[in-house]
C-alpha cells in the first residue's frame, strides 16, 4: 500500500474512532489498531493526535465538497441544490461515525487550532455550496441551515424524521416516546 492509501486508511479509522468518543477520549492506540498500523506510524504521518484530528476535519471537508461537485456534475434534471442535498444525505447515512467526528470538531472548537480548522472547514463547504449552486446568499444560508439540522438529527439517531427530511418543519416532536 502506498503512503497516500495508508494515510487515507488512517484518516478513515481516525474519523470513525473520533466519531465514537470525541477528540479527548480517543487514544492513538485505538486509531492505530483500527487502521492496522503502529502508533508511532500515526505520529510519523500526523505529528500529534491533534494533528490527526485536524487532518480528519480536512478529510471530511474534502469528502463533502467532492460529493457536492460530483452530485452537481451528474445531477441530470435536478437542481444543483437538490443534487447536493442528496449527496449530503448519502454521506450522513453511509458514514455516521464520520458525521459524529464532524460534530466533535465543532464541539472542540474552543481549542484554538481545532477551532481555526473547524471554522475554515465550514466556510469551505459554504463557499462550495454557493459556487456550485449559483444561488443567492439567503438560499445558500437556508441550504446550510437545513444541512446542519439534518446533521444533528442523524447524530441524535431520530430516524423517523431523519429518514424523511420532508417532515422537517412539521410536528418534529409528534413521535416522542
Amino acid at each position: 500500500m502506498n503512503i497516500d492509501d495508508r494515510r487515507r486508511q488512517v484518516l478513515e479509522a481516525a474519523m470513525h474512532e473520533f466519531g465514537l468518543a470525541g477528540f479527548d477520549s480517543v487514544s492513538a492506540e485505538a486509531i492505530a489498531a483500527r487502521a492496522g498500523v503502529s502508533q508511532p506510524y500515526i505520529f510519523r504521518l500526523f505529528g500529534t493526535k491533534k494533528g490527526l484530528f485536524i487532518a480528519s476535519i480536512e478529510e471530511r471537508t474534502r469528502q463533502i465538497i467532492e460529493g457536492f461537485e460530483l452530485a452537481v456534475e451528474n445531477r441530470g434534471e435536478r437542481s444543483p441544490m437538490d443534487a447536493m442535498a442528496d449527496a449530503y444525505m448519502e454521506l450522513l447515512t453511509n458514514d455516521p461515525a464520520a458525521l459524529r467526528c464532524q460534530l466533535y470538531a465543532w464541539a472542540a472548537s474552543s481549542d484554538a487550532e481545532i477551532g481555526e480548522e473547524a471554522r475554515a472547514s465550514y466556510r469551505e463547504v459554504w463557499k462550495a455550496a454557493q459556487r456550485l449552486s449559483a444561488e443567492d446568499p439567503e438560499s445558500v444560508r437556508d441550504f446550510m441551515s437545513h444541512g446542519m439540522l439534518l446533521t444533528v438529527l442523524a447524530a441524535l439517531d431520530i430516524p423517523d424524521v431523519f429518514a424523511h427530511p420532508d417532515l422537517i418543519g412539521h410536528d418534529l416532536l409528534a413521535n416522542e416516546e
